[in-house]
């Protein structure tokens, strides 16, 4: 089964796992930019340190897609600027 998984990369689409299960499990590349920058707000909320974080884009990301994600994470207050 572990050769299952591997061979898939993922879990999604897989018979033998619960729907849950593939819900709760997910690689990076199928978080999406905006889930991740939620994801990002909730932690940094409770950390007073700085975080360095990273939102995976498919290779085929335009220009714009990724200014998105910048904007996306200003708007959430995910930036500090000096």
């Amino acid at each position: 089964m572990l050769g299952e998984i591997v061979a898939a990369g993922s879990l999604r689409g897989l018979t033998g796992f619960p729907d849950e299960a593939q819900r709760l499990f997910v690689t990076a590349n199928e978080v999406s930019p905006d889930q991740r920058l939620t994801i990002q707000k909730a932690f940094q909320r409770h950390v007073d340190n700085a975080v360095s974080t990273t939102i995976n884009l498919p290779v085929e990301s335009s220009r714009e897609e990724v200014a998105q994600a910048y904007l996306n994470a200003w708007r959430l207050g995910l930036t500090h600027t000096r």
